[in-house]
């Protein structure tokens, strides 16, 4: 026999056809993963293939260059010396970074590639899994719900380039919560519709990734909807039979309740010392109404669902910079395509062929429309709730929209096949559907993001190597006037017209730039800022003024930054005030950063002769010496003290709770000096001393969330286990 014949008879042997069919069906399941794997990569392409790092603009600042880079930097580093970044002493004189969220420590995209790539490919790669994340939930969740596999992959494009995930990628933490919607949702309907507890830990287990990925109102966003769905779906189910009705509403309440806990349990490492933060933050008695006048969703803004740009576009300048009943773009921009939108609406006349499926995300997307609107909607109660009322911006229930949107238009353009006979004219439709999709939603997104060489960003800035020139440094700074300065760029036709200028704001070493320098700063710039650290800086701010083109600090302010360690002031404007000395400038164009020394700047560590450790007034008179700090780092300081009388010894750190002090080897209270630093008090004579961050929080969140993981881990594996026994 031939090898012609033989390989003939081989593929007509039941096994190889029983094999070949397999591969087949695996290959035709497989590929619509490839292509939203290759849509992926082709829009982020720039990333992906080049050391470019998105840098997109705002008003005022950048979240890109003023929070995501520096927070993930942070943890960059962290990781890699094996640690958490717990606590930074790099901005607001102190700050728990961790419990902050944002950074996203335990999200396991940032766990895994920030450990073991460099850092702007695993900056870059986050991004690019986070997107994937939607893309392949929302085709698992509608291909669940019945869908086809070309009108899921339709579903999958409107969601995983939405609007509102794509001009969000400069709030990172936004993104990387949203994009587990769909498998939140996948999770929780598959537990209520086959009754097995593995979806439901899933379920959990999604929650809290969305905890670890450092949104807690995205979490809370995600939660509401998918509790608000179960429940129309419930009533429509069981709606006619009031009792059964009453009694599944509950059983169904208490399931998705475990649920939430049980997520809770997992995520409690992040949840509890996030919870503390919050406490001692301004939002600690929640927002008020400042939860709906913030950057409020106008209902002209609707429009935009059709002609996303109808206002401007705020990279090229043309959007109406920030304004208090405005809004901002990035906020009000929910776009699916206006193909999903047609799509969508076909399912409108499908409610009743349909219900059970249908009505549940209309009413969803009505629902999260009406949130959207904020204040100037009936349902703005809503957001003077607990929970609800301790997050600005209610527009950010576009997630919820955008989701149903996408959701709808799969079952609408299933609808419409049904209409063609012709399956391979049905298959070329949908295929020139999707195609038209993809171009319009590139079209609207791809250049909304520009990108600048991440060396480029990285390297230090020009402002620096004044700085560091100087033979008093390293303490710390403080920024004045950025934020004016930075707004230039928005009247000079937006950001993607002006990168070189977005660059030469690095030179303002403001709001948390300072992190990727490894130089320490006073100010900060953070979801979440501290009471005590906002009072402070306010007094500063007081005696602040800033004109055209000079600004003046007052003396009791440069004392008051003194205090706080600030030995350099970089401004935006020609400073003026007693006790400076102008050491240095930039010279780019006419937008140029002046570099500062502050004559009244104090060290680190000092002793004052009071018994009252808060006294401000006449504290440079009480001032007696200087510790001597012999270890350094983020979580510990060990110092030297020398004391010729009984006093203080003030840190300027702040204090939060957690921080442990020990004199001489035994443990002694931290006290709050001058309403914001750590102190101890000390008798008379040579003393060790040493500050510890050892956050409760975080300690017993940690034990409760391994106990919980444990129990995860044992329940599948005998579930696994019993698998086995029965086949």
């Amino acid at each position: 026999m031939d090898h012609r014949k033989a390989g003939e008879y081989l593929r007509h042997t039941p096994i190889m056809r029983e094999l070949i069919k397999k591969l087949q069906q695996a290959l035709s399941q497989s590929l619509p993963f490839l292509f939203l794997l290759f849509v992926t990569v082709l829009f982020f392409n720039q990333i992906v293939f080049q050391d470019k790092i998105f840098v997109t603009g705002d008003f005022l600042r950048s979240d890109t260059l003023n929070q995501n880079l520096p927070f993930k930097y942070s943890l960059y580093e962290s990781l890699r010396s094996g640690s958490f970044p717990l606590w930074t002493d790099k901005i607001f004189t102190g700050f728990p970074l961790f419990a902050e969220g944002q950074v996203g420590s335990l999200y396991p995209y940032n766990l895994v590639l920030f450990s073991t790539l460099s850092f702007v490919q695993a900056y870059n790669l986050t991004q690019v899994f986070n997107f994937l994340t939607a893309f392949f939930g929302m085709y698992v969740l509608v291909r669940y719900l019945g869908v086809s596999r070309l009108s899921s992959v339709f579903s999958s494009i409107a969601f995983g380039l939405s609007g509102f995930l794509v001009v969000h990628i400069t709030h990172q933490n936004i993104v990387a919560s949203s994009v587990w919607l769909p498998l939140l949702f996948y999770a929780v309907l598959r537990f209520f519709d086959s009754g097995k507890y593995k979806f439901a830990l899933l379920g959990s287990a999604i929650l809290a990734i969305q905890v670890f990925a450092g949104s807690l109102q995205m979490v809370l966003y995600s939660a509401f909807s998918v509790f608000l769905f179960l429940h129309i779906k419930l009533f429509l189910d069981r709606g006619k039979e009031i009792g059964k009705y009453v009694e599944r509403i509950i059983v169904w309440s208490i399931k998705f309740s475990g649920i939430i806990l049980f997520g809770i349990l997992l995520s409690a490492i992040q949840f509890f010392p996030t919870l503390e933060l919050v406490g001692e933050s301004t939002r600690a008695a929640g927002l008020g109404n400042i939860a709906l006048d913030s950057l409020p969703y106008h209902p002209r803004n609707l429009i935009t669902f059709i002609l996303p740009y109808y206002f401007g576009d705020p990279g090229l300048g043309t959007y109406s910079r920030f304004g208090g009943n405005w809004g901002m773009f990035w906020e009000n921009t929910g776009y699916v395509g206006f193909l999903t939108l047609v799509f969508a609406g076909v399912t409108v006349f499908l409610w009743k062929k349909q219900r059970i499926l249908v009505v549940p995300f209309l009413i969803l997307f009505a629902v999260s429309i009406l949130l959207t609107l904020g204040k100037y909607s009936p349902t703005s109660f809503v957001f003077h709730l607990p929970g609800f009322n301790s997050f600005r911006v209610p527009s950010r229930f576009l997630l919820i929209s955008t989701f149903s949107l996408a959701v709808l238009a799969g079952i609408g353009l299933d609808h419409l096949r049904s209409k063609l006979r012709s399956r391979s004219l049905i298959s070329w439709v949908v295929a020139i559907f999707i195609l038209v999709l993809l171009f319009d939603l590139f079209k609207f997104g791809y250049q909304y993001n520009p990108v600048v060489d991440g060396e480029r960003v990285l390297s230090p800035p020009q402002i620096l190597e004044v700085v560091e020139a100087d033979v008093d440094f390293p303490s710390r700074i403080y920024s004045i006037g950025s934020t004016q300065t930075y707004d230039k760029i928005n009247e000079r036709s937006g950001w993607r017209n002006n990168q070189d200028l977005v660059v030469n704001h690095m030179n303002a070493l403001d709001a948390n730039i300072n992190m990727l320098f490894d130089v320490s700063s006073s100010g900060g710039y953070s979801g979440l800022f501290l009471q005590r650290n906002t009072l402070f800086e306010s007094r500063v701010r007081a005696g602040i003024g800033i004109g055209e083109q000079t600004a003046t600090i007052s003396e009791d302010s440069l004392k008051l930054l003194g205090l706080q360690n600030v030995g350099y002031l970089i401004s935006a404007y020609n400073l003026k005030g007693e006790g400076l000395e102008l050491i240095g400038k930039t010279n780019f164009s006419d937008i140029n950063y002046y570099a500062y020394k502050n004559e009244y700047v104090l060290p680190r560590a000092f002793y004052i002769n009071s018994t009252d450790a808060n006294v401000v007034p006449g504290i440079f008179e009480k001032i007696n010496g200087e510790a001597n700090l012999k270890t350094v780092s983020t979580t510990n300081l060990q110092l030297m003290a020398q004391m010729e009388n009984p006093g203080w010894l003030i840190v300027s750190d702040s204090y939060y709770p957690g921080w442990e002090a020990w004199v001489d080897g035994q443990k002694t209270k931290v006290h709050i000096a001058a309403g914001l630093f750590k102190a101890v008090y000390l008798t008379k004579g040579d003393h060790n001393v040493e500050f510890i961050y050892r956050p409760g929080s975080f300690l017993w969140g940690r034990v409760i969330s391994i106990s919980a993981l444990l129990f995860l881990i044992v329940f599948l594996v005998r579930k696994l286990n019993t698998k086995k026994l029965r086949n």
